[in-house]
């Protein structure tokens, strides 16, 4: 039981950072959806970087808005640019118009294009602007829970929705083997780690990103007829985006 679940962990965090971890060479497509419950906690370690880099910059520098560029910087960093990436993809594709072949089509494309670069420039903006809004003394959760609920977010997409192409993948893997039950495991990871902020404010940051969650995932899935890897990226960002939003709205 310990071993397993200490194999799974390992997935996530191979699979979603770039923390120096092995990926197991005993893993199996059954270790991917618990695997998948394992996300929140991988966010907790993503926020936790970010945050180390926020205070080492404030004490380096006296101006406001630098250390919240180190922090979003070195944020991306530690994911490998993994969820923008995906972020990029989805917009050039969701945003094109096109019939849903098309879409699933560009968003394969390696190249990035206007909507791409626009989506990219309008997270890391709005991201950088929620950041700066926020009380320095209330910095620290928000930083700690946007990248737990943001991977929370992929977690109930793999289970809620089918997998859009045909030909499968790793997010082939991902949409077919994460249950409800996965998603109800990262659920109360992630319910723990708000309560563990002892802010009635964050309670009610999280009822409104989980509406927006739900929409989001319900009109992509809807344009493509499921998700795909990219998409899954994209949720993130956005929940993310949404989340840091939301504490900025809450706490100002």
């Amino acid at each position: 039981m310990i071993r397993s679940t200490w194999r799974q962990f390992r997935m996530a965090v191979a699979l979603l950072t770039r923390v120096p971890v092995a990926y197991p060479e005993d893993a199996s497509d059954e270790d991917v959806g618990p695997s998948a419950a394992c996300y929140p906690i991988v966010g907790a370690l993503v926020g936790g970087v970010a945050l180390v880099a926020y205070y080492a910059s404030a004490a380096v520098w006296d101006g406001r808005a630098l250390p919240f560029v180190v922090a979003l910087v070195v944020w991306i960093a530690v994911t490998g640019g993994l969820h923008v990436d995906g972020l990029m993809d989805a917009c050039d594709g969701l945003l094109s118009h096109r019939s849903r072949d098309d879409k699933l089509r560009i968003m394969k494309d390696p190249r990035v294009g206007a909507f791409g670069a626009l989506g990219l420039a309008a997270l890391l903006l709005l991201k950088l602007g929620a950041l700066t809004a926020l009380p320095k003394d209330r910095v620290w959760w928000a930083i700690l829970l946007a990248p737990v609920i943001g991977r929370l977010s992929m977690v109930y997409a793999g289970a809620a929705f089918a997998y859009a192409r045909p030909e499968g993948g790793m997010g082939g893997s991902f949409a077919a083997q994460t249950r409800w039950r996965h998603f109800a495991v990262a659920g109360a990871l992630t319910l723990a780690a708000v309560a563990a902020v002892g802010e009635l404010r964050a309670w009610v940051c999280l009822a409104v990103v989980a509406v927006c969650v739900w929409w989001v995932a319900r009109r992509i899935a809807r344009s493509l007829g499921g998700m795909t890897g990219d998409t899954y990226g994209a949720l993130c960002e956005v929940t993310e985006l949404v989340a840091l939003m939301a504490f900025g709205a809450a706490i100002a």
